[in-house]
């Protein structure tokens, strides 16, 4: 299973991209309920400004905090409506706007100067817990932004000297409970939702890949090899198809066990994906039948590719826990022509390649009977 560190991320950092992706969908909607809201919210407290305020100077202070927070959540809103695929500028956005929104807490403290009152520590403690229960992808940079925000706060209240120890007290306490908490939500959720990210990537795993040589199974396999060749007719590019069949595995089977049997396939498959390119389609097929989908490969290149493979497999032994094995494949061909074949097609002409080279010796490869026609 992947690790998850104590930052609630996946220690392997290609996880982690893949994991965000998945849950962009999701973040995307968070962080713009955030910031559209929380910025809102902020800016709407100027109707209590205007009924407190003691001079029109003090007024005009506090509204233009208010529209400057208002345009940063405005810009951080936007920011997600066009951010259709994966973004982590949008995570930027959303700590820069968790920022100002605390810092436009402590720059009220500053206008209102003697005029400190309790309300300025719920609304801190409640933004804090919004920036970390919409739950943006990094934590790091959220808890960063929490604290500085918090921290000028407090430096804030500490500065002025307008306020009393109490209020200091009460400020500490109910910044400290909120960061705690919300922190200890946020990792805990994250945790969660990874651990099941890692458990669906495990079952679509697991109904893809064959367990034994952990190659594509025959429904995945055919599944993207049918689309492929489907798109490769479409276009009018060259496709070729190679079906292989290990020679003789029945008696490896009878005389030394299915546990050397196993092993032998996993041998061949590991020996075959060495030869193939990353582009290539390969799976097996069953027992010890395995196909490859190569797209852009003429006949001509694909009969090159089945020797390299034929050559692979019989250039040395097999070593088994028992002895070692001399083994062979036998190969078909099929490729796509002016007929443009269906996928299923095509591979009955390659099985019936890979027949002709069983029944005439084994340890061959040869093309379907419609090409050397």
């Amino acid at each position: 299973m992947n690790k998850i560190g104590r930052m609630g991320e996946f220690v392997n950092p290609e996880v982690e991209i893949a994991f965000r992706k998945y849950q962009w969908v999701e973040l995307r909607r968070r962080m713009l309920f955030t910031s559209i809201v929380g910025g809102l919210i902020y800016f709407f407290a100027i109707i209590g400004d205007f009924m407190t305020a003691t001079s029109e100077q003090m007024f005009k202070e506090m509204a233009t905090i208010r529209f400057l927070v208002l345009f940063i959540a405005v810009c951080a809103f936007l920011r997600g409506i066009f951010a259709r695929k994966y973004t982590s500028t949008l995570n930027t956005v959303i700590c820069w706007l968790q920022f100002a929104l605390l810092f436009g807490e402590s720059a009220e403290l500053v206008i209102k100067s003697e005029q400190i009152s309790y309300g300025g520590i719920p609304g801190v403690s409640v933004i804090v817990l919004l920036i970390y229960l919409s739950f943006p992808p990094r934590f790091i940079s959220v808890l960063a932004a929490c604290l500085i925000g918090c921290g000028t706060f407090v430096a804030t209240v500490f500065v002025l000297g307008h306020a009393s120890l109490e209020y200091l007290y009460t400020s500490l306490l109910f910044i400290l409970m909120a960061n705690g908490f919300g922190a200890y939500v946020y990792l805990q959720f994250s945790i969660m939702r990874r651990r099941e990210f890692t458990a669906i990537a495990e079952l679509r795993r697991n109904a893809e890949i064959d367990s034994l040589t952990q190659v594509f199974n025959r429904r995945k396999v055919l599944e993207l090899g049918d689309g492929e060749v489907i798109n490769a007719n479409y276009n009018g590019h060259k496709y070729s198809v190679i079906m292989i069949d290990v020679d003789n595995f029945k008696s490896v089977n009878d005389t030394l066990g299915h546990a050397v049997g196993d092993e032998v396939l996993i041998e061949v498959a590991r020996r075959c994906r060495s030869v193939l390119r990353d582009v290539d389609l390969f799976g097996r097929f069953g027992g010890e039948e395995f196909v490859v989908f190569l797209p852009k490969m003429d006949i001509h290149t694909a009969l090159a590719v089945g020797e390299r493979l034929r050559t692979e497999i019989a250039s040395q032994p097999f070593i088994t826990n028992k002895q070692p094995l001399d083994l062979t494949i036998s190969l078909g061909v099929a490729s796509l022509t002016p007929m443009k074949e269906t996928p299923s097609r095509l591979l009955e002409f390659a099985d019936e390649a890979l027949y002709r080279a069983k029944s005439t010796g084994k340890n061959k490869v040869l093309a379907s009977a419609n090409l050397a026609a």
